[in-house]
């Protein structure tokens, strides 16, 4: 009876999980695309006096900025990371995951339990 328990809320857990991811990337695609069209009418809008200019890059630049910080927030708390080294599971700090270099869901980051630096994959 407990083992059906805890695989159903394993189950739902995944499901949330991948519903987050979906939000991660509506948001991401979003922020980019709108950092991407904010800047090119920037540049290519001669008509517009340099302030506005300006002003319509750095609201771009903003919403780009804001965009990736909602999306390593939902990345940091969804699911875990495991170490290549020791197969360690963990959640890693948000300091951790936004300064770490990454490759997709995959970043290069230390391990809390071995203390070693490896590329750590992202774990549903």
């Amino acid at each position: 009876m407990n083992s059906e328990k805890n695989n159903e809320l394993t189950a739902n857990q995944h499901q949330e999980n991948k519903k987050f991811f979906l939000y991660e990337n509506v948001i991401g695609f979003i922020s980019c695309a709108s950092f991407l069209t904010l800047a090119l009418v920037s540049a290519f809008a001669e008509e517009l006096p340099l302030w506005a200019r300006i002003v319509l890059f750095l609201i771009g630049l903003f919403m780009f900025v804001l965009g990736g910080s909602f999306c390593i927030k939902i990345e940091t708390e969804t699911g875990k990371y495991e170490c290549q080294n020791c197969h360690h599971r963990y959640v890693p700090k948000y300091s951790s995951v936004y300064l770490a270099p990454h490759l997709g869901r995959t970043r290069y980051m230390t391990c809390p339990k071995c203390h070693k630096k490896s590329w750590q994959k992202k774990i549903i």
